[in-house]
């Protein structure tokens, strides 16, 4: 597992099967494999901690897999399916991979 800080809140989690960004609000992304699937996580609405035009940078770098997940205060983005999460929940991502959110 590699930890990338990229501003304020945000940071950049690699694994060997995903990336998971949180709280994206601005900075610069590492080199990323457009073949890994990415995570992007929200925990709430507030703009130092979501942006939208998030979206657009990843299908502009041409990552393949954006797999959003947003706090369910945050207005759903379209064109992409959208996993809205909620306080004291479990949540299955992936086969293996739950989240949790408290």
């Amino acid at each position: 597992m590699k930890v990338t800080y990229i501003h304020h809140s945000s940071f950049l989690v690699e694994t060997d099967r995903f990336y998971y960004l949180f709280d994206y609000e601005k900075g610069n992304l590492p080199l990323l494999d457009i073949n890994k699937p990415i995570y992007v996580l929200a925990s709430h609405g507030h703009s130092d901690h979501y942006q939208p035009f998030i979206f657009n940078l990843l299908s502009q770098i041409g990552m393949k897999e954006i797999l959003p997940v947003l706090s369910d205060d945050i207005d759903v983005p379209d064109g992409f399916n959208v996993l809205q999460v909620s306080f004291g929940n479990e949540y299955e991502l992936a086969e293996h991979l739950k989240l949790n959110t408290f």
